[in-house]
């Protein structure tokens, strides 16, 4: 693969990270030109085709995957744009692509998504589309972390979700408010996701379950 990089004008810059999209209607040529632009403008590398109804850039170069796919984001048609985590080298850039084509695949299950948006962000809506490797980001980053501190801050992730605030839930549980409140940071240091946010404590119940159902086996 690198030597065809090379024959493509791919100079080797890393870090990694593959952006997803779906195809313009339009001449591919002039997407594609658009990316090279920036790309030079940049400095930064980029290879891009079209595969099946998406268009897939491999960039090079970028600490900051989602700034590049900003950029990008209008070169794609209408739809989700997502952004691969970033790897260490044009050899590991089939992770960053199985990240952003699952998350591709599964965006709609989040139609707030903003756009683009990371596929580490989508990692509940790969979970549950059947992306293992979300599904063991999820276990190994939140899951295992609360679990080994014991049973409360998981209760207490449950009670938010149950009851839908920290004075039913302390009420649930029978502690005080500022019980939950201290546990909730607890739950956002060692996870970083804050259930006092929607979206987060919604990932933060989706970990639980997938993290459960792995214990059964």
């Amino acid at each position: 693969m690198l030597s065809r990089a090379n024959a493509l004008g791919w100079q080797g810059k890393t870090p990694v990270s593959v952006i997803v999209g779906n195809r313009p209607e339009d001449d591919i040529s002039r997407a594609t030109e658009a990316m090279r632009r920036y790309a030079k403008h940049a400095q930064l590398d980029v290879m891009a085709g079209v595969v099946g109804q998406r268009l897939v850039a491999i960039v090079g170069g970028t600490h900051d995957p989602m700034g590049a796919a900003r950029h990008f984001a209008n070169v794609y048609a209408p739809g989700p744009v997502i952004a691969g985590h970033i790897v260490d080298s044009l050899d590991q850039c089939h992770f960053s692509a199985q990240a952003a084509l699952s998350g591709f695949d599964s965006a709609n299950a989040w139609p707030g998504a903003p756009r683009p948006v990371s596929s580490n962000d989508l990692l509940p809506e790969r979970a549950l589309g059947g992306d293992d490797a979300a599904r063991e980001l999820l276990i190994s980053k939140i899951f295992k972390p609360l679990v080994e501190t014991g049973g409360e801050l998981i209760e207490t992730i449950d009670a938010l979700v149950t009851y839908g605030g920290i004075e039913p839930a302390s009420r649930a549980l029978f502690v005080h408010a500022n019980t939950v409140r201290y546990r909730m940071r607890k739950i956002t240091e060692l996870s970083d996701y804050s259930p006092m946010e929607p979206r987060e404590l919604f990932v933060l119940n989706i970990a639980l379950s997938i993290g459960r159902l792995g214990e059964r086996h």
